[in-house]
């Protein structure tokens, strides 16, 4: 790449977005200050605030607080407050976040052209398809890997943490489809507060970290696992790309909402809580129908999309531009990290040392996050509805039910084609 290729110090932004939709950013990057100048960014917290509305726009956040408990949605409060009160938000003893919601919901529709995300090679990415994220020192999301696509996270205001994992670690972070949410595998390890025994089974995952700062974007890869936490009062906003491998694993959701649907159709109120993350309550509603339909969709995307030669799978399926997809235009991945200094990788990380040296952000004395066992407070097992959920749910086995569905869904289409 030559001096007339750079863009303000970076790769073009269609360098970049063909790095991303061709899957040759295979580990986490950050793009140090590409949204110094973002629109956003600039923006205090009293023009922040007037995008909610009138300053009396109550909203809800999430509550939380350090415990040996990981914080699961149903597991935390909900508090409606107004955006003062969540900008000023001191308790040491409690955490508050506004997060995961979508933009077009929350804020006034003429602000959402000024989340685009041209820099990075996505010009008809904006806030409708963007999220928001508002939290208070120490909120945090559980450890999971999203199913689908892969993340660009751009940090507004304030520093957040990221732990990240790749997805060959998958079976020392304890997967599990409980609480059950479409496209969220979860990380049965509290992040927040390990155990030692934790500590133990993770001393040797391979784990990457990165504070970003007002400026930053990060790009998470698809499947890697990681855990976000708020080190201060912090506004962040990403966008989910889509990419070509998404139609198998919108299949294996399929399967895997199949089968919690059946477990909650039989299964006690108390139960069905533990069981659904409470934004997937309407699968209470679902019918036989439903489930069919959900099932035959992704099914027939998946095999159009396999067998389809004219299908296009550089491009994501919302597309507005088209940009150039030829090889001679591709950057390796080792050329990204070595021409470009604001380009950065993430350092390596022992994770206990990680926790011996850095200390709970919000509870005051308490320095030593790694918890004892003798700490740890007696906690129901697991019941063997969760624990077969867990198992049919795991990665690995999805995988090989969605090859065995596909085969008898083959079979049936054959034999339905000789007989007549």
């Amino acid at each position: 790449m030559n001096s007339a290729e750079l863009f303000g110090g970076y790769p073009k932004p269609h360098y970049i977005r063909n790095l991303i939709l061709k899957s040759q950013l295979v580990e986490p990057v950050v793009f140090k200050q590409i949204h110094s100048d973002w629109i956003p960014v600039k923006w205090d917290l009293d023009k922040f605030g007037s995008l909610f509305g009138n300053e009396a726009q109550l909203l809800s956040c999430r509550t939380g607080n350090i415990s040996q408990e990981i914080q699961w949605e149903r597991k935390t409060g909900l508090k409606c407050l107004s955006w003062n009160s969540i900008c000023n938000w001191s308790s040491t003893d409690e955490w508050i976040y506004y997060d995961y919601k979508n933009m077009t919901d929350v804020i006034d529709s003429q602000y959402l052209v000024d989340f685009e995300w041209s820099k990075l090679g996505f010009p008809e990415r904006h806030g409708e398809v963007s999220n928001l994220w508002v939290g208070s020192t120490g909120s945090y999301t559980p450890c999971h890997f999203d199913t689908y696509g892969c993340n660009l996270v751009s940090q507004v205001r304030g520093h957040k943490r990221w732990l990240l994992f790749p997805p060959e670690e998958t079976s020392k972070l304890r997967p599990t489809r409980v609480p059950y949410e479409e496209s969220s595998v979860y990380s049965e390890v509290n992040f927040d507060r390990p155990s030692h025994s934790d500590m133990n089974d993770l001393a040797k995952i391979g784990g990457k970290c990165v504070v970003l700062e007002p400026g930053d974007v990060l790009f998470v890869p698809p499947k890697w696992w990681h855990f976000v936490q708020s080190q201060d009062f912090s506004i962040s906003v990403n966008t989910w790309i889509e990419l070509p491998g998404d139609r198998e694993m919108r299949l294996g959701e399929g399967i895997m909402r199949a089968v919690v649907a059946s477990f909650v159709s039989i299964t006690s109120l108390q139960t069905t809580a533990q069981l659904l993350n409470p934004n997937e309550e309407a699968l209470l509603e679902a019918s036989e129908q439903d489930i069919e339909t959900f099932l035959e969709s992704s099914t027939k995307d998946f095999l159009k999309f396999k067998f389809d030669n004219h299908t296009n799978i550089d491009e994501p399926v919302a597309k507005k531009t088209k940009l150039s997809t030829s090889d001679e235009s591709i950057e390796t991945e080792d050329k990204l990290y070595n021409q470009y200094p604001n380009v950065m990788t993430l350092k390596p990380f022992d994770l206990r040392s990680f926790y011996a040296d850095n200390s709970q952000p919000i509870k005051s004395g308490d320095n030593n996050q790694l918890r004892n066992e003798s700490q740890t407070l007696p906690t129901q097992q697991n019941s063997y509805i969760v624990n077969l959920i867990n198992a049919i749910g795991h990665p690995s086995v999805v995988t090989e039910i969605m090859k065995r569905f596909l085969a008898n869904v083959h079979a049936q289409s054959v034999n339905s084609t000789n007989k007549r």
